[in-house]
């Protein structure tokens, strides 16, 4: 499961309603994160999935 979080204004609030939306109606819940991170487009950029991120420090 991905958790996902929106943050809309009433601006924008009938867009991110199409978003979640087709969120439910199209995803794929035989995919998970594993399976994006090995996708060619990673590889493509020479993008490093290994590596955990630098640690920040926030004062």
């Amino acid at each position: 499961m991905l958790h996902i979080v929106f943050n809309a204004d009433e601006n924008y609030i009938k867009y991110t309603a199409v978003l979640m939306t087709n969120i439910i109606a199209y995803t794929d819940t035989s995919r998970d994160f594993s399976s994006f991170s090995t996708d060619s487009i990673f590889q493509a950029n020479k993008v490093d999935t290994t590596t955990p991120p630098p640690h920040y420090t926030f004062r």
